[in-house]
């Protein structure tokens, strides 16, 4: 998939969640689904962290990012490849690393944070001006989960992402009617 088309289903699943929040009932946003699972708020600050945190890596200027983690290793996976490796990885469960796990914002500041979300999916695409497509393809960034990954990959890998956190808030209104 080119880069043009993964940032756009990034910046579509990123809307197709904004916009089921804002039709949701404000008293789910700080409600996890159960004890020790995220409400709509901390899945909300959990995609902002995670969505600057690849940002900055592809604002980081590329001969240190070179320097620090070479180029990939391996042939870069092919999407279908990908998306089952992505999904097999998933499925293990896994927790967020420190720096991802989100602190909980009241309901009152809901519209500002999806605000700051969409603006997150913004920069993430203006990171990207400056990097060709055989550069995304070529440089690696370790992942918690994943082990290193292209560039590409790392926006593939978000786009999957947000959609699994999309299925999260979409459950946790559907279990909070039973």
């Amino acid at each position: 998939m080119d880069i043009s088309t993964l940032l756009q289903r990034n910046q579509t699943a990123t809307e197709k969640l904004i916009d089921y929040i804002q039709q949701q009932d404000d008293a789910l946003y700080e409600t996890p689904i159960r004890a020790g699972k995220w409400s709509t708020s901390e899945q909300v600050e959990h995609l902002i962290l995670t969505n600057n945190a690849i940002t900055n890596a592809l604002r980081a200027p590329k001969e240190i990012l070179a320097a620090k983690f070479g180029a990939l290793g391996r042939p870069e996976y092919d999407d279908e490849t990908f998306h089952a490796f992505v999904l097999r990885g998933m499925t293990k469960g896994f927790q967020a690393q420190p720096a991802y796990i989100p602190q909980l914002k009241p309901a009152d500041q809901k519209s500002d944070r999806l605000q700051q979300l969409r603006a997150t999916m913004d920069d993430l695409r203006a990171a990207t001006d400056s990097w060709t497509a055989e550069e995304l393809s070529t440089q690696q960034l370790p992942h918690p989960v994943f082990q290193m990954l292209s560039l590409r990959e790392f926006l593939y890998f978000n786009y999957l992402h947000i959609e699994h956190h999309t299925r999260q808030v979409e459950m946790s209104e559907a279990l909070s009617y039973h």
